[in-house]
């Protein structure tokens, strides 16, 4: 099935309101938020590289979220 930009779009809105609000519903683990960021990044790669593949789009997505993890873990000493 082809998907247009539109798609991602309402994609990433929805990840993003649905982000949001399992914050505030009692019962859900943190790690949501996580999984939901994570398949944010996918639809964001996907809404600017619409015409490459999938494969592609989904190794820029875990290269994108393993470099902004271990950027958190980095602390300059100084």
């Amino acid at each position: 099935m082809h998907k247009t930009r539109t798609t991602y779009f309402a994609l990433i809105t929805a990840t993003i309101i649905t982000g949001l609000l399992s914050r505030h519903i009692n019962g859900v683990p943190l790690f949501i938020g996580d999984i939901l960021w994570g398949l944010m990044v996918y639809f964001i790669v996907r809404f600017i590289f619409i015409s490459q593949a999938t494969k592609l789009a989904v190794i820029a997505s875990l290269v994108f979220s393993y470099g902004i993890e271990f950027s958190q873990l980095y602390r300059r000493h100084g």
